[in-house]
């Protein structure tokens, strides 16, 4: 979840100390679980999406970054900007409701000293602030594979989410390189539940740190 914090940016118009892209897509499964008689209803709509979002980084400080967000999807037909910042293991700090999960996902894993504390080692695990849990499945070299958990219940809300998925970090460039995530989303309703699915996929496709943007 995307929360306000004081900002530590620069002004967008500046060169950007960083920026890197990701290729993103998206599907999105929508199911109501509907009681009508005796019977369930299971209606369902899918929304596929994809395009890319680049994250510029604007300013560095001890324990946040500065970040500008750039969000081109095909069904907004037209990039969408965002200021906001980082903070230490997985913080994300953004205006509420304005980032897509696609990018609070990415922007999970730039957070200050993201793992620069833990074991890589196989088998490490270790669970953030906001009760993300992190289990390292296999390294070669800087690239380490990531299992992601976090399970929590919105506040003031019906909805409970889990959020789970495997990631490929380079702790060397301190960015993820690719992953896939899925974020499942349940509401309880007194006529039914309804049950909100999002498959994300991403890959970075350039870093300004990094020319030949591994994939």
């Amino acid at each position: 979840m995307a929360l306000a914090s004081p900002v530590v940016s620069a002004p967008a118009t500046e060169a950007p100390l960083r920026a890197v892209v990701y290729k993103i897509s998206v599907l999105q499964t929508n199911q109501a679980h509907i009681e009508l008689y005796n019977t369930v209803a299971r209606p369902i709509a899918e929304f596929h999406d994809n395009g890319t979002i680049e994250i510029d980084v604007m300013a560095s400080a001890e324990t946040l970054l500065g970040v500008h967000v750039i969000e081109t999807m095909h069904s907004r037909g037209y990039p969408a900007e965002f200021d906001g910042n980082v903070g230490p293991e997985d913080g994300v700090h953004f205006p509420d409701g304005a980032l897509s999960d696609a990018s609070i996902t990415l922007l999970r894993f730039f957070g200050v000293r993201f793992a620069a504390d833990q074991s890589l080692v196989p088998g490490s695990h270790w669970t953030t602030q906001t009760g993300t849990t992190y289990t390292v499945k296999s390294a070669d070299g800087r690239r380490i594979t990531l299992e992601m958990l976090q399970h929590f219940k919105v506040a003031n809300s019906i909805s409970t989410i889990t959020i789970q998925g495997t990631v490929v970090y380079d702790s060397g460039l301190l960015v993820p390189l690719s992953g896939d995530v899925t974020q499942h989303r349940m509401e309880q309703h007194p006529e039914g539940a309804i049950e909100l699915v999002e498959d994300l996929h991403f890959a970075r496709a350039s870093d300004s740190f990094d020319q030949e943007g591994e994939k």
